[in-house]
């Protein structure tokens, strides 16, 4: 892989236990996420421990946190589902912000995973 600087980002959807592991795969440097914290119906991952965040008894792989995550959104609230010409499937955006963390909660996080309805119009 090639470096990408100091500052990657990224951001993906999908429906998919797999397409959410191949997504975690591209985080630059994707050390065993330590711990999470859940924020306004989003849960954000940390790869190094954090005051905020609650602990796992073990550090994560990648399938682990993952597996993880998506249990997470099954039990999740995503909100009205929207209306419009087509239909739509319960799915998730993961992304980070600048320099690889997550606004507002530190240099120890790296990734968030919220719910997202999936639209498929006509």
């Amino acid at each position: 892989m090639d470096f990408l600087g100091s500052n990657p980002i990224i951001k993906i959807n999908g429906l998919s236990l797999g397409r959410m592991i191949d997504a975690m795969k591209l985080v630059e440097g994707f050390l065993p996420c330590v711990g999470y914290l859940i924020v306004d119906n989003k849960l954000v991952l940390f790869r190094y421990n954090s005051e905020n965040m609650t602990k796992f008894p073990a550090p994560l792989s990648v399938e682990a946190t993952a597996n993880m995550a998506f249990e997470w959104l099954k039990s999740t609230d995503y909100g009205r589902e929207p209306d419009h010409d087509g239909h739509n499937e319960k799915g998730w955006l993961l992304w980070n912000d600048s320099w690889g963390q997550i606004e507002g909660c530190g240099y120890s996080s790296f990734l968030v995973i919220a719910p997202m309805w999936i639209m498929y119009g006509k």
